[in-house]
């Protein structure tokens, strides 16, 4: 089955995961300017959001997926671009700003990326991430891989890699200078998630998931099954979201980090 993330605007105001992402987003880019380069664009959900409130900002896209960049909307002074995250076609030194949001999960090699991210980077330039952790052995994702395959989080929701935080951050530190650091997905936040795309194994549930949530298809149908879905949705979102902005300091039990990064000089 197509995964489909949509391309609706997210706000920095919405209280809901997406919404927290994207804040974390806003807060850095809201007044930069120059040139910014999402890998793992998808659809532009969220470059169409940093355009909705920033006009400065020249954005450029790339993603591996041929259908979601042609089928993806005309965004202003924006270029879009299919294309392996891990093998650029631009510069050196081409670009002030990279975001990548739930991409690092879903590739081979981190440690490719970080390097590529560094080098299309400016001096000064700045990088920031979101990363999810699902490879803590005390997790709800640990507990589903152990009774439902190693792979099942690959088969639900693409995610090729299980990171833990110790790990990414002894790779990022490699290649960036951390500047600010907020943790997400801790205890009620993660154990939700994994029930949810665990339960995405039912071919049905699935369908219903990924034709009818409203964070991925801006349309979906007015039957009573899609509506109390949605709201399910809404109300395990709201939940997640406030223990991520209550616990945002607190790395015990996070399984999700958003770093805001600075390129190292080389040597």
């Amino acid at each position: 089955m197509q995964h489909h993330w949509g391309s609706g605007l997210v706000h920095p105001t919405d209280k809901d995961l997406p919404g927290l992402k994207f804040k974390y987003v806003y807060d850095w880019i809201k007044d930069k300017k120059g040139t910014l380069l999402e890998i793992g664009c998808g659809s532009c959900k969220i470059l169409r959001s940093i355009r909705h409130y920033n006009n400065d900002i020249k954005l450029y896209g790339v993603d591996i997926d041929r259908n979601q960049i042609l089928n993806t909307p005309h965004l202003e002074n924006t270029s879009l671009f299919i294309e392996d995250g891990t093998k650029l076609h631009f510069e050196d030194n081409f670009f002030d700003n990279v975001l990548v949001s739930d991409y690092l999960e879903h590739i081979d090699d981190i440690e490719i990326a970080l390097k590529e991210i560094r080098r299309v980077l400016k001096k000064d330039g700045e990088f920031s991430c979101f990363i999810p952790i699902e490879g803590e052995t005390f997790s709800a994702y640990t507990a589903s891989r152990m009774l439902f395959g190693k792979d099942v989080f690959w088969k639900t929701k693409d995610h090729k890699r299980a990171y833990k935080k110790s790990e990414v951050m002894d790779i990022v530190k490699k290649y960036f200078i951390i500047k600010d650091v907020k943790y997400s997905y801790h205890l009620i936040g993660h154990t939700m998630d994994a029930i949810l795309f665990t339960l995405t194994l039912n071919k049905k549930i699935a369908k219903l998931f990924w034709s009818e949530n409203k964070y991925y298809n801006e349309k979906p149908k007015k039957s009573l099954l899609s509506k109390t879905f949605n709201i399910c949705m809404s109300a395990a979102n709201y939940i997640a979201y406030v223990e991520s902005i209550l616990l945002k300091n607190l790395k015990v039990g996070a399984s999700g980090v958003h770093l805001i990064l600075e390129r190292k000089s080389d040597g």
